[in-house]
């Protein structure tokens, strides 16, 4: 998952299996509207991020690919 913004509650996030880049982490709460949509072209960092592509995250950085990658 990438962020382009803070996270919250890293602690948790820490525990998940997955990889997630965001700009830092801030221990400042925040309402959940549980508005938003999903599945759109997103851009960010001079980067597009399309629906169908493969994103993959650790602490050291982020790779995207339209196609998925052999990789563990």
């Amino acid at each position: 998952s990438v962020c382009e913004g803070c996270v919250r509650e890293d602690d948790i996030l820490e525990d998940l299996d997955i990889g997630i880049q965001a700009l830092a982490a801030i221990p400042v709460g925040a309402d959940s509207k549980d508005v938003g949509e999903t599945d759109l072209p997103v851009n960010f960092g001079g980067v597009t991020f399309l629906p169908d592509d493969h994103l993959y995250a650790d602490t050291t950085g982020v790779i995207l690919s339209p196609e998925a990658l052999d990789i563990e």
